[in-house]
């Protein structure tokens, strides 16, 4: 009874090592010229692109799946937080002329 237990503890503790490796007989995807145990081996002279070290030019270097837009040398600001609560930042009681004061109240109005 203790030999077939101790079997069956050795099996389940090798099972995961046998379903994780690959198959022997597949072949690899990348070949050259048809030979089946020929493969391309890696470049070796490409190096990973420079990060810049200023954090506003490392920002525009990535890609943001954004549209490319043209404002023609007009100014476009943005107004954010990393705050999830800013609405109790931005409250106003009435219009006044101003763009964000009276985007603002019109935003609250139509809440």
């Amino acid at each position: 009874m203790k030999k077939v237990f101790l079997f069956l503890l050795i099996a389940a503790l090798l099972l995961p090592l046998a379903a994780c490796s690959a198959p022997e007989d597949a072949a690899p995807a990348d070949t050259t010229g048809g030979d089946p145990g020929v493969t391309q081996a890696p470049p070796t002279d490409t190096q990973p692109p420079e990060e810049p070290d200023d954090p506003i030019a490392r920002r525009l270097a990535e890609e943001d799946g954004l549209p490319a837009s043209d404002f023609e040398g007009r100014d476009f600001v943005v107004f954010g937080t990393d705050d999830d609560d800013y609405g109790k930042y931005v409250t106003v009681e009435d219009q006044t002329g101003e763009r964000v004061n009276d985007a603002v109240f019109d935003r609250n109005l139509a809440v």
